[in-house]
């Protein structure tokens, strides 16, 4: 060990380091088995086949502003979250390692279809597809993931092979148009806005999403 202070070991900014790691390690590892249970291999093996995953570089760190959703946004109960939707952008509240940037989650591309009898579908890829295309695959696809709402706004998505694998989103559709430049977030009026949310009610990850007409 060097006497040299920039490399001296210090214990409290190396119990913050492991800590972040096993907080990131967890998130991660509950994205990879929740939604690994979205759409059936077809899907999947498709998606794999018709592109070769590249990388992609983390998102950004600043945080979009604290406002309250009542400035831009209203809580929903689950009707309005019925159909197809692609997401328009991500943004993850944790630093994603390079190796997890395939993970569905965190692909370019994503799209949701939340059926009427509780199902939700899922297809993501690096490469861009026709939203009929997918639309018709998530049609014919099949589905181990639930989701049903607790109370107006919180959505609850639980795995039907493991009832222990359960998360919770924050949902709200935006009732105006408003844009947050310093994050490039930009909201239209009809979007949804989930946001995954730990066990103390901290926001993780969120995801801005419009719907499809087809």
């Amino acid at each position: 060990m060097t006497s040299d202070s920039s490399n001296s070991f210090s214990f409290p900014e190396t119990v913050k380091k492991l800590r972040d790691a096993v907080l990131v390690t967890a998130v991660l590892l509950f994205f990879s088995i929740t939604f690994s249970l979205c759409a059936d291999g077809g899907i999947k093996s498709a998606a794999k086949k018709k592109e070769k995953a590249s990388a992609q570089p983390l998102p950004e760190r600043k945080l979009p502003p604290i406002i309250k959703y009542s400035d831009y946004s209203i809580l929903v109960d689950g009707k309005e979250l019925k159909g197809f939707w692609k997401v328009v952008k991500w943004h993850a509240y944790f630093y994603v390692p390079a190796k997890e940037w395939n993970k569905p989650v965190f692909m370019k591309y994503q799209w949701y279809w939340f059926t009427d009898d509780g199902i939700i579908k899922l297809m993501s890829s690096q490469k861009s597809f026709k939203d009929r295309e997918v639309a018709e695959k998530l049609r014919k696809s099949t589905s181990k993931l639930r989701y049903f709402f607790l109370q107006k706004g919180i959505m609850q998505v639980r795995s039907m092979e493991n009832s222990k694998i359960h998360e919770q989103w924050r949902t709200a559709e935006v009732f105006k148009d408003i844009e947050f430049k310093t994050t490039g977030f930009n909201f239209k009026k009809g979007d949804i806005i989930q946001s995954l949310l730990d066990e103390n009610g901290k926001v993780l990850y969120i995801r801005q999403m419009r719907r499809v007409s087809l």
